[in-house]
């Protein structure tokens, strides 16, 4: 923003003249996309303001954020030199009102969940983004006159974004130990690696469809090869097991739950399966929506029945629920550059009949505000609220608690600003103290968009984050006006 004279006061948030700055320029991003996607659209965020470079003009150069609904499907990310077309298209518009001036051709992307293939602008039909996509940094080089010039890039073509989004991918090892190791199952030709090859996918396939439907798609051997001598003789395979790129972010399964879905099929005694899976050995190699937690995660009841050596107590540490992961980075993970994690489940030898528990929750957002409409579960304002709440605290929950959490369901809100209830659905024998659930949502009020969690505020089965009942607070609460009424009328 070549017009916009750098000083100080815009490295300091709280500065006048850095809400100035942010002000006009979230307007001019808000307006241009949200026109573009509507609903779809999220807000826009300043990260920082810096000077220029001084080799290429005076001025001031902005990092800003294009976030969009988390709820958006995979599929429907657009490329990222599409976001960036689309705001240099718009501020290049000579009969646009914006009340700040960008330069068109210092529009580029920083990072963003769909990398494209080309390097010239697109003028593909935009679809939709979601969740956080760090994108265009606004900066200006030495024209402030808006131009049309394509610079050195090629003429505009036709992008396909929806052909370039890849497929939710989790990537298993497991050990066959009845399957003897052989040369020919490193040749995918060969009779031997298609025999093995087809009765591995027909079990996988069939544990995955049952367990999510539409959600999934294929399983798929990446490789066959000698299980090493210190753990068995027998074949370890690597198999993806791969869900539909339509798949909302907020439905994919967790890492270590994919893995569990696979195990406790395969120890099941009733199982019909043409092949012999080692329960113990089943791991997580890459996977886009990793675990908050480093410890062993207590897996639903099953007993072991392919292992020889003597079973052993693992100690499970509990966790503090800690921040989870921007929503860039799972996107990022879900095009498969997760790092590798191998998740050790321990099983139980005596199944334990799982209760569902249901905790009512409620906090307060202070910064929205309240209509008659949220009154009514059936507006239009009320339902979009829940939606909003539900997709993203339910992820949060379910990477908190992978083994117990159910499901959200949002009850209604109230006045004040906005009081939010809702009510959190656990199946465990143990599910998580009021303590724990109101850490996770204390964590997540950092990350949460749209709506605001005030901590201190928050209130699980009817006892506040101080620890007193709601009821015994609103009687202390009467008692001390009581008192004040009282010690006034005396004097």
């Amino acid at each position: 923003m070549e017009r916009e004279t750098f000083s100080d006061g815009l490295t300091d948030t709280s500065s006048n003249e850095f809400k100035n700055l942010e002000a006009r320029v979230l307007n001019t991003c808000s307006a241009i996309y949200k026109k573009e996607f509507g609903k779809k659209f999220q807000h826009c965020k300043v990260k920082k303001f810096s000077a220029l470079p001084s080799t290429r003009a005076t001025g001031t150069e902005a990092t800003i954020e294009v976030v969009f609904n988390r709820s958006t499907p995979i599929a429907d990310l657009p490329q990222n030199n599409v976001v960036a077309e689309i705001l240099k298209k718009a501020v290049t518009n000579t009969n646009n009102t914006f009340n700040v001036s960008i330069n068109p051709d210092s529009v580029k992307v920083l990072e963003g969940p769909v990398p494209g293939t080309t390097t010239g602008p697109t003028t593909a039909a935009p679809t939709t983004a979601t969740s956080t996509t760090a994108v265009p940094t606004t900066a200006t080089t030495t024209t402030a006159v808006p131009t049309t010039a394509a610079s050195t890039t090629s003429a505009p073509t036709t992008a396909a974004p929806i052909t370039l989004t890849p497929e939710p991918v989790y990537i298993l090892s497991v050990d066959l130990e009845r399957e003897t190791f052989s040369d020919a199952l490193t040749d995918t030709s060969s009779n031997e690696f298609k025999n093995l090859e087809a009765r591995v996918l027909n079990t996988c396939s069939a544990i995955y469809k049952k367990e999510f439907g539409k959600k999934f798609q294929h399983c798929k051997v990446k490789k066959f090869r000698a299980l090493p001598s210190t753990r068995a003789a027998g074949t370890e395979a690597t198999i993806e097991v791969v869900f539909n790129r339509s798949t909302p972010i907020a439905d994919l399964p967790q890492n270590n739950v994919v893995a569990e879905i696979l195990k406790k099929a395969v120890t099941n005694t009733n199982s019909t399966f043409n092949v012999s899976i080692n329960p113990d050995s089943v791991k997580v190699l890459e996977g886009p929506v990793p675990g908050t937690t480093t410890g062993p995660t207590t897996a639903a009841p099953m007993t072991a029945t392919t292992t020889t050596s003597a079973p052993t107590t693992a100690t499970t540490t509990t966790v503090a629920p800690t921040t989870a992961t921007a929503t860039t980075a799972l996107l990022t993970t879900g095009i498969s550059t997760a790092a590798a994690t191998a998740i050790a489940l321990p099983m139980t030898v005596s199944p334990t009949t799982a209760a569902s528990t249901i905790a009512r929750v409620s906090f307060r957002s202070v910064y929205s505000t309240f209509t008659n409409e949220l009154l009514n579960p059936s507006s239009t304002a009320f339902k979009n609220r829940a939606a909003m709440i539900k997709g993203q605290l339910e992820l949060v929950f379910y990477r908190a608690f992978p083994s117990s959490f159910k499901s959200l369901e949002v009850v209604s809100f109230s006045r004040g600003s906005v009081i939010n209830t809702m009510d959190l659905s656990f199946e465990s024998p143990f599910p998580p103290s009021n303590t724990q659930i109101k850490s996770v949502l204390i964590n997540a009020a950092s990350r949460v968009s749209g709506f605001d969690i005030e901590g201190s505020s928050i209130i699980v089965n009817g006892i506040s984050s101080s620890g007193v009942s709601q009821k015994m607070s609103l009687i202390t609460a009467s008692c001390f006006v009581l008192l004040s009424w009282l010690l006034s009328s005396q004097q």
